[in-house]
């Protein structure tokens, strides 16, 4: 996980906070590693010194939110007992001989994001608004972003899963390109509205349908920079197929109860609107300087 990425989606504007996440971070990062190296002592390893740190820090959270009264503690605090028990699942996994290693890489590497960018960043925004502190994130906001769209993405951010409403500033100035996406948007839209019914059968459905027509488009935004010999086309393409994989992952392991339909959709939305909002929205520009040469 890059720097800027961090900076960008999970300060919290509180320095403790921010200082114990990015030391869990580094921890996950060990984790990932001995994973991906097949040991599985080093990864089982990993995995304890991440728990033993996650407890201490977890409980530190703990009484900072009684200390607070915070109305959200109970929601965050039950989040974290199940962070921990799915930790101790997977070295009880690995013990036992019977760790599924690709889960533990997508838990671990999901987990931390979707944890800290919503609950960890709503206990920051409540203590910044009982303290009076400066939120030291707005020094670095970027220009032409409004107080009130920060707040509505950090809601967002927080797991509120109210329906995406397409503005123009999701334009990327290529109708081909933002007919494909006010598509996908509807179809998240569709999926949100479905995920408190419960109703696996229907959502699936329409988890399957998102994920082929994001294949369809991705193969649009393709053939559109073939055409226009886009010169950033390699790691665009690079990244459409990255998204895709870690799409799939994440529906079946929501197809085996691993995440929950919430977890998933917070996903969803993090690589959507992100990769509308930049990586085609220079695809878009340069497409449009091609065009009128």
């Amino acid at each position: 996980m890059k720097k800027d990425n961090w900076l960008s989606d999970l300060e919290t504007g509180i320095f403790e906070l921010d200082r114990d996440n990015r030391a869990l971070m580094g921890l996950i990062d060990r984790v990932v590693a001995a994973a991906e190296s097949t040991d599985s002592s080093d990864l089982q390893n990993a995995l304890i010194k991440l728990q033993d740190q996650a407890k201490i820090d977890f409980a530190r959270e703990d009484r900072l939110m009684d200390a607070l009264k915070y109305q959200g503690a109970a929601q965050h605090q039950s989040e974290h007992q199940q962070l921990l028990a799915e930790i101790q699942n997977q070295i009880g996994d690995l013990t036992a001989g019977q760790a599924h290693t690709p889960h533990i890489l997508r838990f671990q590497k999901n987990w931390f994001i979707q944890h800290v960018s919503s609950q960890d960043v709503l206990l920051g925004k409540a203590i910044l608004e009982q303290k009076g502190i400066h939120d030291r994130r707005h020094d670095a906001d970027e220009p032409g972003i409004t107080e009130d769209e920060l707040d509505a993405f950090e809601d967002r951010r927080q797991g509120i899963l109210d329906p995406v409403v397409w503005s123009s500033k999701f334009d990327v100035g290529v109708e081909a390109i933002d007919a494909g996406h006010r598509a996908m948007v509807e179809l998240y839209n569709s999926i949100i509205d479905l995920t408190p019914s419960n109703n696996r059968t229907q959502l699936a459905t329409w988890l399957e349908l998102l994920g082929n027509t994001t294949a369809a488009h991705f193969d649009t935004e393709e053939k559109l920079m073939a055409q226009f010999n886009y010169e950033d086309a390699a790691a665009h393409k690079n990244e459409h197929r990255k998204l895709l994989q870690e799409y799939g992952h994440q529906v079946e392991d929501w197809r085996e109860n691993h995440i929950s339909s919430v977890f998933l959709c917070r996903f969803m939305y993090r690589w959507l609107l992100r990769h509308i909002v930049t990586t085609d929205r220079h695809l878009g520009e340069a497409i449009q300087l091609q065009s009128v040469r």
